[in-house]
């Protein structure tokens, strides 16, 4: 009996774990970044968040320049592998996912306008 306890002990302590991923540029600067219409640069954004991941040319000779910004945290539930038990602790992972994302349209390397979106999501399985 000492055994089965010993290794169900193990099997819980293996199985809990949390990951966490980040994915695109680091979007939590702005929080301390103003941007202002007709008087931020594109350097400037360039050299806060680095170089954009996607880049759309507009007919009018202006471009969107984005930024996104996805983190997740994801905690597995080790109790999900005791037998019979596992059926009734809840779900196997519980993950969080924080999406920001940053559209800036320049003209002549002046941002004339802006769109900042926040998204969260919590996902049980």
């Amino acid at each position: 009996m000492k055994r089965i306890f010993g290794f169900l002990l193990i099997l819980f302590a293996v199985g809990c774990s949390t990951n966490t991923t980040h994915q695109g540029s680091d979007l939590s600067k702005l929080d301390e970044f103003k941007i202002e219409k007709n008087v931020t640069t594109e350097k400037d954004l360039v050299d806060h968040f680095g170089a954009p991941g996607n880049i759309t040319a507009r007919g009018d000779g202006s471009r969107i320049l984005v930024w996104n910004d996805t983190r997740s945290d994801a905690k597995t539930n080790g109790t999900k592998f005791i037998p019979i038990v596992g059926a009734f602790t809840g779900p196997m992972v519980d993950q969080k996912i924080n999406h920001r994302s940053l559209s800036a349209t320049v003209r002549d390397g002046v941002v004339i306008d802006f769109t900042e979106t926040n998204g969260n999501q919590q996902l049980q399985y």
